[in-house]
């Protein structure tokens, strides 16, 4: 099958015209190519740019080499660009999977959700062999519809915060591995006492979002900008979470009037002068221990420890210059 057509000109510069000669590049073709994830497509650019015109700063998909367009080469994107879009739907259920134009609820991931839920079409779920009346049908709702959701924790490391009052447009179920250490777990409650509670905690509270029916995952739009408080005018104290640090996954997380110091010795050279510093933790290490075994307290498995990881020191602005020097 014809997955790449590259047309060369007369100066060598290069233009992709694959869909000029399939008939289903979004169903079909596209998903065999490297330029199908981001990271290929950046890949395929940077290849093509070895064919790029010198004189010219343009580079996109349509014209790799990224020569000034002639009025040849506005006309024939324009007919590539119709003729994608002329694509009609897939017709089997496979097709639909990672298409980029439309999408089914089936081929969701756990963290995506279809909003809003524009119906643009149905297709059969049934086998041919089924009769009339046993057919059923899917709807079929269109890519640019489907969002990823988060965690209140995930949007906190975007730099993001739940709005008030904001109910989760879903709920994300434990792992099927997890839902079979409880069921263990409960069939032999009547036989033990309850094991101790671990001296770490599972991922995100994982027992208090099982207990309220899986993870509560909410949109973009149910968010807002952290604001931490902000440092005193006089520099002293800068505000600290429960751990005595500060999240500072993105640069709005600083909070007013401070400064992010990366360098590992901040802390140590404010303490020398005497001021007011607090480590920054910009993530987590994730490191895997095996659990007990199948018998054992934990139900077994492995878990997963996050160490914090220290990048630098949140001084008060003014200090700045001292703290560096």
């Amino acid at each position: 099958a014809l997955t790449y057509a590259i047309a060369f000109s007369d100066d060598l510069t290069a233009k992709d015209v694959t869909r000029r000669y399939t008939r289903t590049y979004a169903a079909k073709v596209l998903k065999t190519r490297v330029d199908v994830s981001p990271w290929g497509k950046e890949w395929l650019t940077n290849v093509f740019n070895l064919f790029q015109y010198r004189g010219s700063a343009t580079n996109n998909n349509n014209n790799m080499g990224g020569k000034n367009k002639s009025d040849r080469d506005i006309i024939e994107d324009h007919e590539l660009a119709r003729k994608e879009a002329a694509e009609p739907m897939p017709r089997n259920i496979q097709d639909f999977r990672s298409h980029p134009v439309y999408a089914l609820e089936r081929h969701l991931r756990r963290n995506e959700i279809i909003h809003p839920k524009r119906e643009v079409g149905k297709i059969s779920s049934s086998s041919s062999s089924t009769s009339a009346s046993n057919k059923t049908s899917e709807s079929i709702f269109r890519r640019q519809d489907v969002h990823i959701c988060r965690t209140a924790d995930q949007w906190f490391r975007l730099g993001r915060e739940i709005n008030e009052q904001e109910q989760p447009v879903k709920r994300l179920p434990p792992p099927l591995r997890r839902q079979h250490q409880q069921q263990q777990q409960q069939r032999k409650k009547q036989d033990s006492p309850p094991p101790p509670p671990p001296l770490t905690d599972d991922n995100d509270d994982e027992e208090h979002d099982q207990e309220e029916g899986g993870k509560p995952l909410y949109l973009e739009h149910q968010t807002k900008p952290y604001t931490p408080p902000p440092i005193p005018t006089s520099g002293h104290p800068i505000p600290r979470n429960a751990y005595g640090n500060l999240d500072i996954y993105t640069p709005s997380m600083v909070p007013a009037r401070g400064y992010h110091s990366a360098h590992p010795l901040s802390a140590h050279a404010a303490k020398i002068l005497g001021v007011d510093a607090v480590d920054a933790v910009t993530g987590f290490s994730f490191s895997g221990v095996g659990g007990g075994g199948s018998g054992g307290g934990s139900g077994g498995g492995m878990r997963r420890y996050g160490k914090p990881l220290i990048t630098g020191a949140i001084i008060y602005a003014p200090h700045r210059a001292a703290v560096e020097a």
